[in-house]
């Protein structure tokens, strides 16, 4: 990324909410027909959840975006093998704030990809879609932003991971 005080440390430690690159080497699963059907199911329902996310952070609803969030972005991980750090409410609510005032609003956001894994580098293993969408925000109108959803335990998809990637056409 370029150095920029918008696009360094601040974004990554904002947007990357774990601060862990999030790479393209996903384990992909759904080799056959009924695995194929229940991944585009789940890239569905994991795409409403991140819409319905979506439009809370850009309604400056931070506190129920935090609410909504799954409870690995949260809490975070431990276990014999893995440590994540969650982000704490008013840690989210006050930087999502400083990075939304640096972007401005949200004007548009179109679907750009999205993937099923089983498997992502860093995380534990479980259900996730990773979804892109092109985003053009007021100051920043060539972005990608990169949306995790990991299926909770209550069965729910909610959003893991958030990260936004200026510069992209």
């Amino acid at each position: 990324m370029p150095a920029r005080k918008l696009n360094g440390r601040f974004l990554t430690e904002v947007f990357n909410l774990k601060g862990d690159p999030i790479t393209e080497n996903l384990s992909l699963v759904g080799r056959g027909e009924t695995s194929m059907q229940t991944n585009q199911a789940a890239e569905q329902a994991a795409i409403s959840a991140a819409e319905r996310w979506l439009a809370l952070v850009d309604a400056a609803n931070y506190a129920e975006s935090w609410n909504q969030a799954s409870s690995l972005l949260k809490s975070g991980v431990q276990t014999s093998v893995l440590f994540k750090r969650g982000v704490p409410e008013q840690q989210w609510r006050s930087s999502t704030a400083a990075v939304q005032t640096q972007l401005g609003k949200a004007e548009a956001r179109s679907l750009r990809s999205k993937r099923y894994a089983e498997q992502l580098p860093g995380e534990p293993d479980g259900e996730y879609v990773v979804i892109e969408y092109d985003a053009s925000f007021g100051s920043k109108k060539n972005a990608v932003e990169k949306v995790i959803v990991k299926k909770d335990q209550d069965g729910e998809w909610r959003v893991s991971g958030y990260k936004v990637i200026l510069g992209h056409i």
